[in-house]
């Protein structure tokens, strides 16, 4: 190490982290399932990821499957319902004028567009499952009743309370009983409702269940799109596409095209046209036209054209990546569906609500998936048709340090590799590796993988029969632990583009206080279960207050040979501050004869907090005669 033992006793943060070559690291995909803190809904104000994030899980198999093999099959009640859907939406009463159709979550926003589509109870209410949405993509054609969000093992109180109030004569699953399990859909019925599902053993097969039943006398067009876009998740274009009412929306996917079954569905349903949404090649087939742009915002904006040539006006905007508020949004048949991202709308949407006949936008989710400022930027060009769409007016920032300096970000990049664990490593997968084989102190520089834990996961390799080599791989781990492969890659998000200084520094500054009591662990960046090193605690302060520090980020973190604590202070994009000119917020750093080798967060009045032996704590700056002649700042003035 490069401090001994004694100063890191003392001082408690030897900051382990990753050579800058991560090269030699293998890239995993990241599970279904991120860590709890990062499975914030993009409905809410305190997303994650979403990035994507996607937070959409697997169910029984469903979600992030090939469209051939692992998908829920039904169970013996997963059959179409008995009675024809009608294909009318119920009589209407008028509409509220709202500006956001939002809850705290994707549940509580399903029933909120529920409640604003049916402002008269409807006769039939959806359920579709709240993490494996492929089932929902499908449903935007159901035009007798709202498509409500579940989970798969309960139904939500909000969920609840709205049967109740609505009193459907129906309820209907959409998916197998994997996906929604049949006590679920006993719940459901809150009187003397009759209880349906509609299913079939893939997304593929659902889709197709969904067209017969919602067409039982055949469509002229018929749509088609990718059911499992870039991942295998999900494919976006099937969002916008809801607001398509002449025809049923039929699942492909790139690999295998059009199964036979759809081919055949196509066929039984008379289609004399089929449309294709969004440019991703399904296998050999051939549509007799697209509607598709560069990417899922312009596809949005195809789609949108082709929706508007009804008497329709209002623009609904969803979150492009997390997709999930848009779900529901099949049974608003007074506008189209339009995709943005939550903090910057995009060009091609900017010019398209200017130049169409789009008069309101109406934001779905809550402020994590499209923001409050990018709601009224998208109003203003709805009703100011003169408007230019610039770049400077599609992205609302609320803070700008001066250009040397780190710029703020809407999102902190995935590092696109996981550690390995293996000899020398540390950070939050060695310390789970090490607890689950009970190997060593859980509390000191001992927390690294030394030749000890090298030997136990031998030992279990051998036990379990994957191969004695001492390497905690993908195929070890999933035997050892149930935690999530990508456990390390925990990231706070940022607070929104639009935030100023001001707010940035509270959200660091509360972040920072509200770790404290979490454990020590020499590499770890969190969470607060699994624990921080000094400068792993003070990563993701940075993370928060909407500042990215590449290279250095959570994976490069837990590696042998890199420390984390030196290279923040010699960063070239942070400001450097004299010591005595400290702030709350700036960085305070310790040296010694090997350099830096500790950082805690400021918080004014000589009170700092930081990660150190033990746990995370509040306290008085001590050791002055250690402590670096300059603080960094990270929110630079």
């Amino acid at each position: 190490m490069t401090v001994s033992h004694k100063i890191f006793r003392t001082l408690t943060c030897l900051t382990a982290g990753a050579s800058l070559a991560l090269a030699a690291l293998p890239a995993y995909a990241e599970d279904s399932l991120p860590s709890p803190l990062a499975q914030q809904e993009a409905s809410t104000g305190n997303t994650e990821n979403t990035n994507s994030q996607q937070n959409d899980s697997a169910v029984s198999g469903t979600l992030g499957s090939t469209p051939s093999t692992t998908d829920s099959a039904p169970s013996e009640e997963s059959q179409a319902p008995s009675a024809p859907a009608s294909a009318n939406r119920s009589p209407q009463v008028s509409r509220s004028d709202v500006s956001r159709l939002g809850g705290k979550d994707r549940v509580e926003t399903s029933v909120a567009i529920a409640r604003h589509a049916y402002p008269n109870p409807p006769k039939i209410v959806y359920l579709a499952s709240a993490l494996t949405l492929a089932d929902a993509m499908a449903a935007g054609s159901l035009r007798d009743g709202p498509v409500v969000l579940t989970y798969s093992n309960y139904l939500p109180g909000v969920v609840k309370q709205y049967l109740r109030q609505a009193n459907p004569e129906k309820v209907v699953a959409l998916g197998g009983s994997g996906v929604i399990k049949p006590q679920v859909l006993q719940q459901a019925k809150v009187s003397n409702q009759t209880l349906d599902r509609l299913a079939g053993s893939t997304r593929i097969e659902t889709a197709i269940e969904i067209a017969k039943y919602v067409y039982p006398q055949g469509s002229s067009r018929v749509y088609v799109t990718d059911g499992f876009g870039d991942t295998g998740k999900l494919g976006p274009d099937a969002i916008p596409g809801a607001a398509l009412h002449d025809g049923p929306i039929l699942f492909g996917s790139r690999t295998n095209g059009l199964t036979a079954s759809t081919t055949d569905t196509i066929s039984s349903l008379g289609a004399k046209e089929v449309v294709q949404l969004g440019y991703n090649k399904l296998g050999s087939f051939k549509p007799n036209r697209y509607l598709a742009g560069s990417d899922r915002f312009s596809t949005s904006v195809a789609i949108s054209k082709e929706v508007l040539k009804n008497d329709v006006h209002i623009g609904y905007l969803a979150n492009g990546f997390s997709l999930v508020d848009g779900v529901a949004a099949g049974v608003l048949d007074d506008g189209s569906i339009l995709l943005t991202m939550q903090e910057e709308l995009p060009y091609s949407v900017c010019e398209h609500i200017r130049s169409s006949k789009i008069t309101k936008v109406v934001a779905l989710g809550g402020e994590g998936a499209v923001s409050q400022p990018i709601l009224k930027i998208a109003n203003s060009f709805a009703a100011n048709k003169s408007k230019k769409c610039v770049p400077s007016a599609l992205r609302p920032v609320g803070w700008r340090p001066p250009a040397r300096y780190l710029q703020p970000v809407s999102a902190i990049r995935a590092p696109g590799t996981t550690v390995v664990p293996r000899l020398g490593w540390n950070g939050t997968k060695v310390r789970e590796v090490r607890t689950r084989l009970g190997v060593g102190a859980p509390l000191n520089a001992s927390m690294t993988f030394d030749g000890t834990t090298e030997k136990a996961v031998k030992r279990l390799q051998r036990k379990i029969k994957v191969g004695a080599n001492g390497i905690v791989d993908h195929r070890t781990w999933v035997r050892m632990t149930s935690r999530s492969w990508t456990m390390d890659n925990f990231r706070m998000t940022p607070v929104p583009l639009s935030a100023n200084r001001s707010q940035r520094l509270n959200a660091m500054l509360s972040f920072a206080r509200g770790q404290t009591g979490s454990p020590y662990t020499w590499g770890g960046a969190g969470g607060y279960v699994d624990g921080y090193d000094c400068s792993g605690f003070a990563l993701q302060a940075i993370y928060r207050a909407g500042l990215d520090p590449q290279p250095i980020n959570v994976i490069a973190h837990a590696a042998p040979t890199y420390r984390t604590s030196k290279q923040l202070y010699a960063h070239s994009r942070l400001q450097k501050v004299g010591f005595g000119a400290r702030q709350p917020g700036d960085l305070i750093f310790w040296q010694g004869r090997g350099g830096i080798y500790h950082v805690a967060i400021y918080l004014g009045s000589n009170q700092i907090v930081e990660a150190s032996y033990g746990h995370s704590r509040q306290r008085a700056l001590y050791n002055w005669g250690s402590i670096a002649p300059y603080v960094v700042r990270p929110l630079a003035s």
